[in-house]
């Protein structure tokens, strides 16, 4: 089993193998530091294996992904940011699935890497305005909810809605609203 892990990371590099073990490291040392629960670290584990396997083309970030905003939802639960959960529920989790059977389709079966598509500008422009638009919606949903500082919990909707859906389209993009 240690063989096919090691194998596992074969294909990566150093900087990636530092990314991920350091970013473990301060993840696990910010919940000590901040009185975290287990849920914050696994949360914090999960999504940054995620977007480092969703960066090398891994279908297996899906996998992780899921678990990654089950642990998000139950943290927005813990700390009362309901809309957010919803948000998660209703949003992300069905751009999940499209983006999962997307990616399965569009698969380099050679190198085992999602072929990364060309997205028209007219599509780019198109997802940023509507999400300009629905800025507004999630605000005002949250707001009902109550929800703690009100415009980064709305900026941040945006930016997962619009990581997912460009994650789900196959576009690099993603990497960008992830960040």
């Amino acid at each position: 089993m240690f063989k096919k892990i090691k194998n596992y990371f074969n294909d990566w590099n150093l900087f990636e193998k530092l990314y991920l073990s350091i970013g473990i490291l301060i993840g696990i040392s910010s919940s000590i530091i901040f009185h975290g629960t287990i849920i914050d670290v696994l949360y914090t584990i999960t999504y940054l294996t995620t977007a480092l396997l969703m960066s090398k083309g891994k279908v297996e970030c899906y996998f992780i992904g899921f678990v990654s905003v089950f642990f998000y939802g139950i943290v927005s639960y813990n700390q009362g940011y309901y809309g957010e959960l919803l948000i998660t529920i209703f949003l992300t989790f069905p751009i999940m699935i499209i983006g999962i059977i997307s990616w399965l389709r569009h698969q380099d079966k050679e190198d085992d890497v999602v072929i990364i598509s060309s997205l028209p500008k007219k599509e780019i422009i198109l997802a940023f305005s509507s999400q300009l638009v629905l800025y507004w919606i999630y605000f005002f949903i949250l707001k009902l909810f109550n929800t703690d500082l009100l415009i980064i919990s709305s900026l941040s909707v945006v930016t997962s809605v619009l990581a997912s859906y460009f994650e789900a389209r196959r576009s690099e993009l993603s990497l960008f609203c992830y960040s």
